[in-house]
């Protein structure tokens, strides 16, 4: 069998030097292939560290920002619950002051409030009130 080879001087101690030389260059191209690809995998791996951090951040920010709804509805929740309780409690408070004067006070406060009660009575009969309490609440409800 012929060989493609070129003779080189020297015989089989030629040939070793061409082997060993050829050995080592494939060597050399192995190793660079090898940092080559462990760059890559650097790579690879940073893009895969920064994708994650954004989707942290992008998730941080969607908690944030669903933790600041919540306290805006309490917070709207509170102001309806206090002026509810403001526009019922004051006419309440003020309703039973006057029941408590017109039964258990003298005759003095007794006729005063009997007089306020009546001439309430008439607004309310007169449906003033309740369309101005209605209107209020929606008011309040449509915020």
């Amino acid at each position: 069998m012929t060989s493609n080879l070129p003779d080189q001087p020297g015989g089989q101690d030629g040939l070793a030097s061409v082997v060993g030389a050829a050995l080592t260059t494939i060597v050399e191209l192995e190793r660079e292939r090898v940092a080559l690809q462990r760059e890559q995998q650097a790579v690879a791996l940073r893009g895969w560290e920064l994708a994650d951090d954004a989707d942290r951040r992008h998730h941080e920010t969607l908690v944030k920002g669903i933790e600041a709804d919540i306290e805006k509805d309490k917070r709207r929740h509170r102001l309806l619950v206090g002026a509810l309780l403001a526009a019922v409690g004051i006419p309440a408070l003020f309703l039973l002051l006057l029941l408590l004067m017109a039964f258990f006070g003298n005759s003095a406060q007794s006729d005063i409030a009997l007089r306020i009660l009546t001439i309430a009575g008439t607004g309310i009969g007169g449906a003033g009130v309740v369309f101005l309490v209605g209107y209020g609440i929606n008011r309040l409800l449509a915020r």
